[in-house]
């Protein structure tokens, strides 16, 4: 059975060494990425999305402090 991987040559840095390195790869060409590699790409996806939580909640922080505001000021019009 094919498993459809093949080797390239890719310069780049591993383990703190620059070089030309034998990487697998698949049938397209694409590098397979090491376990690090592949862990290092996901923790960067995390605190990207932590970020993007992190600057919604405040956004919705915001929003709720703009509507309270406004619903004081609602009620303060509604007694005059």
């Amino acid at each position: 059975e094919d498993l459809n991987v093949g080797l390239k040559i890719q310069e780049g840095v591993i383990e703190g060494m620059k070089d030309d390195w034998l990487r697998w790869c698949d049938s397209n060409g694409e590098i397979l990425l090491t376990g690090k590699e592949s862990a290092d790409v996901e923790k960067k996806r995390v605190e990207t999305e932590k970020k993007r939580a992190e600057a919604e909640k405040k956004r919705a922080d915001i929003e709720k402090n703009r509507a309270d505001e406004l619903e004081k000021e609602l009620s303060r019009l509604k007694r005059s």
